[in-house]
């Protein structure tokens, strides 16, 4: 991206879907929109569309763009997790988030993190309600989280369309759901 900008290359962050991209049936030919000094139109070299997921295919449908590749091979990195209760005090809202990991399966295809939140967004992650929720919260101070993620063989796809979001399709194969699960019983061992 340096290389680019230094070369007289621009950066339009935060743009709309209707300021960035122009395309023929088959690839980005230019960006449109206005960028806070008039209206803003050229034929570029390179285009690099950096919507997300699941969002720039659709960003990219909406263009014009039909290309066969377009939305297919989607990875998402399944991820679980585990909160788990401990008789002393870990203040998980205070230090990095995600700030300790476990790499000793990275081989395997999974890495292992720490997650540190706020007790408001912790809240949303519970599967609680009343007086459960209740005590899960006011002992969130002892509550500490690790999670894992896997680095998969299935594949998804994104359908663009009008829509105001896409259609996402994703089945996860069996070798992917038989390393979850091997993830879910070392995490287990980890916290009890």
């Amino acid at each position: 991206r340096g290389k680019d900008i230094r070369a007289g290359g621009q950066q339009a962050s935060q743009a709309g879907e209707e300021d960035v991209a122009s395309a023929n049936a088959r690839r980005v030919v230019g960006i449109r929109g206005v960028q806070g000094r008039g209206e803003d139109r050229g034929v570029v070299d390179r285009v690099v569309v950096a919507a997300g997921s699941l969002l720039t295919p659709t960003l990219l449908y909406r263009s014009g763009l039909r290309a066969k590749a377009l939305g297919r091979n989607l990875t998402i990195h399944p991820a679980m997790r585990i909160a788990a209760r401990f008789p002393h005090t870990f203040k998980p809202w205070e230090g990095i988030p995600q700030g300790y990991c476990i790499d000793e399966f990275h081989e395997d295809g999974m890495l292992y993190e720490g997650a540190a939140v706020p007790p408001d967004f912790a809240g949303l992650a519970f599967p609680y309600y009343g007086a459960r929720f209740t005590e899960s919260m006011e002992n969130y101070r002892r509550t500490a989280i690790f999670g894992f993620l896997i680095e998969e063989t299935s594949r998804g796809r994104v359908v663009p369309s009008r829509a105001p979001l896409p259609l996402v399709i994703y089945n996860i194969n069996r070798a992917d759901t038989a390393k979850i699960q091997r993830g879910l019983v070392i995490l287990a061992k980890m916290v009890f």
